[in-house]
C-alpha cells in the first residue's frame, strides 16, 4: 500500500464536507488512488505523483492550473488532486454507516440519527463520480494535449457501469 496522497482535511477542502472513521477513510483513499487513479494514468505518472517534491509538470497535474495545448488553445482544469477526492467522498458517502453484522449490513439508527434512504445515498455517489470523472477526464486531456508528457499514454474511455434500482 502506497502512502495516501490526500488526507480528510484535503477531502472536506476539494469535495465535499466529510467525516468518518480513520480507518475507513484509509481504504476509501487506497481504493480511489490505485482503482480510479492509477490504472488511467499509468504506472510511470501515478509513481511520480509520490515523489518530493514533485516535478514542475506532475505538480501541475496534480494541482491543476492553466496551459496551453499544441494547437495553441488555451485550457483551465481542476487537477487530479480534486479529482481523487471526489473519488474518496463517493466511497465514504457510499459505505457511509454501514457495518456487517451478522444479521447483515447495517446502519446506525435511533433517536438522534436516521440513514439516508438508499435512492438519494445513490444519487449522492453517483453525482461525487461524475465530478470525479470530469475533473480525470481534464487531466487526462492535459496529459494527452500538453506536449509535457511525452510518451505517456493514458486511457480516455469512460468504463463506469451505471445501476439503476427499480421499485421504491
Amino acid at each position: 500500500m502506497m502512502r495516501p496522497l490526500i488526507d480528510l482535511h484535503d477531502v472536506s477542502v476539494n469535495a465535499r464536507p466529510c467525516r468518518c472513521e480513520p480507518d475507513l477513510l484509509a481504504r476509501c483513499i487506497d481504493e480511489a488512488q490505485t482503482m480510479d487513479i492509477k490504472n488511467d494514468v499509468g504506472e510511470e505518472l501515478y509513481l511520480q505523483l509520490f515523489a518530493a517534491p514533485m516535478p514542475d509538470n506532475i505538480a501541475r497535474l496534480w494541482n491543476g492550473g492553466e496551459y496551453t495545448d499544441t494547437g495553441g488553445k488555451a485550457h483551465v482544469f481542476g487537477g487530479l488532486k480534486k479529482s481523487l477526492c471526489y473519488y474518496v467522498y463517493a466511497r465514504v458517502c457510499r459505505a457511509c454507516g454501514a457495518v456487517v453484522s451478522r444479521f447483515d449490513l447495517v446502519t446506525k439508527q435511533d433517536d438522534y440519527s436516521n440513514s439516508v434512504d438508499h435512492a438519494r445515498r445513490a444519487s449522492i455517489v453517483n453525482d461525487a463520480l461524475a465530478t470525479a470523472d470530469t475533473y480525470k477526464l481534464e487531466c487526462l486531456q492535459f496529459i494527452k494535449n500538453s506536449g509535457l508528457f511525452a510518451g505517456c499514454g493514458v486511457k480516455m474511455t469512460n468504463n463506469r457501469v451505471k445501476f439503476r434500482m427499480i421499485g421504491k
